[in-house]
């Protein structure tokens, strides 16, 4: 319709400057015998072409009221990670930056180096589609591994391996038998190496769900506190996240559920009120999961006489886990819990 429009009037515009006898735009105008009718057909003209652009601008496609469309026309998505589309699954057939979102996308599992039973992919979820295990190196992505689970073989098969910037590592082989690094028996672990780090994971299918133990076999020791920072710890009264506890306490609230789980978390360790050491600690709410950064005497000096009972990595706790710890002549064991939200503690001199 605003095309008709507009174009009748600008044949009557023309028309009317050469009076008349105009055959144009499918459009037949006899000549004209007067200035009057000139002028008419003239004005007439450019009333059709401003009708034609007015219809033009009301027929333009507007944007719901409440729809969140910008004046380009596109559709910003607010409150989604860069990569990762609202209300889309992201594919685990190709690595993107989704893969690392947070917090993760469907059939994508996050584990922290560490973590000896974690459940991949629960027995209500389909199987046939691919896994993808995000790991992480205090709470960072180190890499990912996607793979595929055939259940009628128990088998699982590695699609691909990546580091945290979606590049392809071939450095990971199965450890448990050799041969094809890219076909995992029930219950194979293979060895794969993040950056300087190395890690062993082990892919598991037991009634109908997917489990997973990612354990890190190359030392990566933290930095050591400030004396500044350390020395704080010892201080009365203690600092915000610094628990003192005293030797034979069956049951201390380390940190209560209202506290934020994503720092370090202190516990002075007292034998008559008198400080012996401090163990400096994370929690990994996602894998109940714990680990010492530090343990220092009251002099802020860092030791390494301690050991997890469970044997292994002796800076890594699963829930509940005891570690034994040495300061000076006396020998101690801390239990670590995490429970309805708060971290519970044990303290027992040996």
């Amino acid at each position: 319709m605003d095309t008709t429009l507009t174009t009748a009037g600008i044949a009557c515009i023309i028309a009317a400057i050469v009076g008349g006898g105009l055959k144009a735009f499918a459009i037949e105008i006899p000549a004209l015998q007067s200035g009057r009718r000139q002028a008419a057909l003239g004005a007439f003209g450019v009333l059709l072409v401003a009708m034609g652009l007015g219809w033009n601008r009301i027929s333009l496609p507007r944007p719901p009221a409440g729809s969140g469309q910008s004046s380009s026309g596109q559709t910003p998505v607010a409150g989604t990670t860069p990569g990762q589309p609202a209300g889309q699954p992201v594919s685990t057939a190709e690595c993107t930056p989704a893969w690392f979102a947070n917090p993760a996308p469907s059939r994508f599992k996050v584990i922290e180096s560490g973590t000896s039973d974690a459940e991949v992919l629960s027995a209500d979820q389909p199987k046939d589609d691919p896994v993808v295990i995000v790991v992480t190196e205090d709470g960072k992505p180190v890499g990912a591994v996607a793979f595929r689970l055939f259940v009628s073989n128990d088998l699982f098969k590695i699609t691909q391996v990546v580091n945290a910037a979606c590049e392809r590592v071939e450095t990971f082989r199965n450890e448990s038998r050799g041969g094809d690094r890219y076909v995992l028996q029930n219950d194979d672990t293979m060895e794969l190496t993040f950056g300087p780090l190395k890690y062993t994971i082990s892919l598991g299918y037991h009634s109908g769900s997917i489990g997973s133990r990612v354990i890190r076999i190359s030392r990566a020791d933290p930095v050591s506190p400030s004396r500044d920072d350390c020395l704080a710890w010892f201080r009365t009264p203690s600092p915000d996240r610094v628990t003192v506890v005293e030797s034979g306490t069956a049951d201390a609230e380390v940190l209560p559920a209202d506290k934020p789980k994503d720092g370090p978390v202190v516990i002075v360790l007292t034998e008559d009120g008198k400080p012996v050491g401090a163990v400096a600690f994370k929690l990994y709410v996602s894998n109940d999961l714990f680990k010492i950064v530090h343990v220092v005497n009251p002099r802020c000096e860092p030791l390494e006489t301690f050991r997890n009972e469970r044997g292994g990595d002796r800076r890594v706790l699963q829930n509940w886990d005891t570690v034994e710890l040495t300061f000076g002549a006396l020998k101690y064991t801390l239990r670590l819990g995490y429970s309805s939200g708060s971290i519970g503690g044990q303290l027992n001199r040996a």
